[in-house]
């Protein structure tokens, strides 16, 4: 018996800990009191919106320690970002096989050697629309997560007091959904600009430049020289000298419709 003492102690000192905090999170609840238990409310709802104000600025909260949520959208900005690049990848690829095929598929009336803008037009606009509804997806993802996290700190907020917390999330999902709406009729907005095809003269130069700064550095590492600028290594047709060009305007516009640096109104 005298063995098990402290150990008896130590269990009863756990149990005793552990039922504090479960009062601590409950609180003492509201006074019986009508004038006193309408400041305790007050007093809840402030705390309630203090932790969101502070939610959204990146701060540390009172209610639900270690929740971030600049660090979970960071990641979902990042995976997008990801998935950009791979998408330029893939047109660069793409675009170049399609291309070998130019003459079937959109060549009109107009000479070798002479790039038709409307084609350069409709290839641009296909694969920006394509990324339009997995733009909008990845929005709803971000607007699902930052409701999650609002609703976490609503039930550690209330979670004693199910009326409010019932209203605090309903209201909570009201504001997703109209700020997912807003969002969204914005996203298509922005893409309807973009499939207008128009960037500013000195942004598209430049990123053009620099394409065939790379190309050249490329001509230079596999044969010790570089090719003209918009020509071939050999001695290639007028048709070829168009498709390579036409490629490489095609590459510097949509690297640079990705780019949200580059700023084309």
């Amino acid at each position: 018996m005298t063995e098990s003492l402290p150990q008896l102690k130590e269990q009863i000192q756990s149990k005793l800990a552990e039922t504090q905090e479960e009062l601590n999170r409950y609180g003492s609840g509201p006074p019986s009191d009508p004038e006193q238990r309408i400041i305790f409310l007050t007093d809840k709802i402030t705390a309630f919106n203090q932790d969101a104000i502070s939610l959204t600025a990146g701060e540390e909260l009172k209610s639900v320690p270690l929740i971030n949520i600049f660090s979970r959208m960071r990641r979902e900005f990042a995976d997008w970002k990801t998935d950009l690049e791979k998408s330029e990848v893939k047109f660069n690829k793409v675009i170049e096989e399609e291309l070998q095929v130019y003459e079937e598929k959109y060549r009109g009336r107009e000479f070798p050697g002479f790039l038709n803008y409307q084609t350069f037009e409709l290839i641009v606009r296909n694969w920006i629309k394509q990324l339009e509804e997995p733009s909008v997806e990845r929005m709803k993802n971000i607007s699902d997560l930052i409701m999650k996290t609002f609703i976490q700190l609503s039930e550690a907020n209330f979670l004693e007091f199910p009326q409010l917390l019932k209203i605090a999330k309903t209201k909570i999902e009201s504001i997703k959904e109209t700020k997912e709406f807003e969002a969204e009729v914005m996203l298509r907005t922005q893409f309807k600009m973009e499939l207008m095809v128009y960037t500013q003269d000195n942004l598209y130069s430049e990123s053009l430049r620099r394409l065939k700064i790379e190309e050249g550095e490329k001509e230079r590492v596999a044969y010790g020289v570089a090719c003209p600028p918009s020509g071939g290594l050999y001695n290639q047709s007028d048709i070829k000298d168009a498709m390579e060009e036409l490629t490489r305007h095609l590459k510097s516009y949509y690297s640079g419709a990705l780019k949200p640096s580059q700023r084309r109104h």
